[in-house]
């Protein structure tokens, strides 16, 4: 993925973090960083609690706790807790399973409403960007093509929403190449490829569904000056 953009990442058959947080930083101030800093955030498998130590490895750390954070979740109390019986010499060393049992039964829960939580936090966010785009549908906006699947052409625009281009909206027949990342017509040659940069117009909203759908000009190839395109903060 990365090298369609122009990237190139180092020993893809070993990723290591330094690697990373490399490929990361080369991303800042190009029309890729929010993308490329995405990807890696979702290509990494989603971290649970566990009550056995193996590292972390965002951190590159062999060893690692789950310790405090701004917002108490229930593993930094427990943690807490742990900790004050060993300093308060309270601990029981000699009957530590009950105690691992708990630990065990605690993370497995605490993954699981992790897991709820930031589905729910997700749900959220997209049914706002809709609410946000349903008085805008017929608005053109500058986005970035983020993907390309069976069902059409995924674009970010600026501001963070994404919207969908159904193929069944354009004229031409698409066949998709899963090593360029790109969906091209067969008729006109016209391409659709991650990375480009596209004008899209906003044509439907459906706030139940928490879908956007874009129109797009299939001569879409847009000549920007690099300078004329940066995505907004955050």
């Amino acid at each position: 993925f990365v090298s369609v953009l122009g990237f190139k990442l180092k020993y893809v058959n070993n990723i290591r973090p330094a690697a990373l947080a490399q490929l990361v930083d080369e991303a800042i101030g190009t029309d890729y960083e929010e993308m490329v800093h995405t990807t890696v955030l979702r290509s990494m498998k989603k971290a649970i609690y566990s009550p056995v130590n193996v590292g972390h490895f965002g951190l590159a750390s062999d060893y690692y706790c789950h310790f405090t954070s701004p917002i108490r979740r229930y593993p930094d109390l427990l943690i807490h807790r742990i900790i004050k019986s060993v300093l308060r010499g309270t601990m029981d060393y000699k009957n530590t399973e009950p105690l691992k049992d708990y630990v065990k039964k605690a993370a497995s829960q605490s993954s699981e409403t992790e897991r709820v939580a930031d589905d729910v936090e997700r749900e959220i966010v997209d049914y706002y960007k809709c609410l946000y785009m349903k008085d805008k549908i017929g608005e053109t906006f500058d986005g970035i093509i983020s993907d390309v699947n069976k069902a059409g052409v995924k674009v970010r625009l600026k501001n963070t929403v994404s919207g969908i281009i159904f193929y069944r909206s354009l004229v031409d027949y698409y066949v998709i190449d899963e090593q360029t990342m790109a969906a091209t017509g067969e008729a006109t040659g016209t391409r659709f490829r991650v990375g480009d940069k596209i004008q899209v117009t906003v044509s439907n909203v459906d706030v139940q569904t928490r879908l956007i759908e874009f129109e797009t000009d299939e001569q879409h190839v847009m000549d920007y000056d690099e300078d004329d395109y940066e995505i907004d903060e955050q």
